[in-house]
């Protein structure tokens, strides 16, 4: 029986280790899937988004230069099927409008409405009368006579070659 050293066994379990990475890397996985879990804020790559801002230009191909084929209003409801370079390919759900939009404009969930505010009868509050104007003095008052002492600036102690100052 032959002895290994210490040296080759941790050379060899290194080896064993990068060809386990390498191998689970090259798989058709996403690195979240392969440990067993998702990112918690990815967004479905299929599914149902609403337009993030009004008139939204949707264009034929993904490119900002494509031609334009329609506008979305805000919060219109599509159908999201694709993502290639920033764009997304979406199909509108009430409608045959079709084509590519900014990915980052798509919104996963509608924002929440705002609680609506219940309109309480009161009597107009009264106002508390304007105060009268203080009197303007024609004088000036007289500027102080005497100067601030400047204080002379106190030395430092243990000052660094990294301290600027």
């Amino acid at each position: 029986m032959t002895k290994i050293s210490g040296l080759s066994v941790r050379y060899l379990m290194a080896v064993i280790a990068m060809i386990v990475l390498a191998s689970g890397c090259s798989a058709g996985k996403k690195t979240g899937e392969w440990l067993g879990f998702e990112s918690k804020g990815a967004a479905k790559e299929k599914g149902v988004f609403y337009a993030g801002a009004d008139g939204l230009v949707v264009r034929d191909t993904p490119k900002s230069s494509a031609k334009v084929v329609g506008t979305l209003s805000l919060h219109q409801k599509v159908v999201r099927s694709k993502v290639t370079d920033g764009y997304a390919l979406v199909r509108v759900s009430a409608g045959d409008l079709a084509g590519w939009v900014v990915n980052a404009k798509l919104l996963w969930k509608l924002p929440q409405a705002a609680p609506a505010t219940e309109a309480v009868d009161q009597a107009p509050a009264q106002q508390a009368p304007a105060p009268a104007e203080a009197p303007v003095d024609a004088t000036p008052p007289e500027p102080a006579t005497e100067a601030p002492k400047e204080q002379a600036p106190k030395p430092r102690s243990g000052a660094s070659v990294f301290d600027p100052y």
